[in-house]
């Protein structure tokens, strides 16, 4: 059975509205208001039935776009994005999360949980970092949704970090990076019972991170 991927992906609660996803040749990508860099997501998995790499790009809507937010009381960094899409497909990604530790620098960023009190480590459970999840809003695939997991949540990695520049909504500066990581699809299928599938996710990333 094959899939392709297609995403949205929230900040702060799922954001609802269909992305397209391609896994051919990527799209020229496109320039955000504001910048004169381009706001992208890349998520490509190794095995599996979305075996492949996709590329989004910010669609229309006043939502669209990756964000990297910064929260200082709870000491952690969250990427996420909204209303992503590509050129072409009808499968869609309702969210991707990730967390890091404290605010971010040059190399390597340890993850951490989005959680509000950590889990026991002697319960060996993986770290949840942040999530997948995927689903079939238009009733076009042999499944209804799939939830992934992080298994090993290891460090993001930051390969550019602009300086910070103000405009009338504040500070931001342009983060570019990427992670790695085993993650566990559980898939709910149309006519199945949940199907498991652990390959490994690539993601790398352009955005924006904004503070007021």
């Amino acid at each position: 059975m094959d899939y392709k991927t297609i995403s949205k992906l929230m900040f702060s609660g799922l954001v609802t509205g269909a992305l397209i996803a391609c896994s051919a040749e990527l799209p020229e990508k496109q320039t955000v208001s504001g910048s004169g860099d381009q706001d992208y997501l890349e998520i490509s998995f190794g095995e599996g039935p979305n075996q492949g790499v996709y590329r989004y790009f910010p669609g229309e809507s006043p939502t669209a776009g990756v964000s990297l937010s910064y929260s200082k009381p709870n000491d952690v960094s969250f990427f996420a994005a909204a209303d992503i899409k590509s050129s072409q497909g009808e499968l869609q990604i309702s969210s991707v999360r990730r967390f890091t530790q404290g605010p971010l620098e040059l190399g390597d960023n340890s993850a951490t949980t989005w959680l509000a009190h950590k889990p026991d480590t002697k319960s060996n459970k993986p770290m949840d970092c942040g999530r997948v999840e995927m689903r079939d809003l238009n009733n076009t695939q042999p499944y209804q949704v799939v939830y992934g997991t992080y298994l090993d949540c290891g460090a993001t990695q930051i390969t550019r970090l602009d300086d910070w520049q103000t405009d009338a909504d504040g500070q931001y500066r342009r983060v570019e990076g990427r992670y790695e990581d085993r993650v566990r699809l559980q898939i709910a299928m149309d006519d199945a019972p949940f199907k498991t599938i652990d390959t490994t996710m690539v993601v790398a990333f352009s955005v924006l991170q904004r503070k007021k």
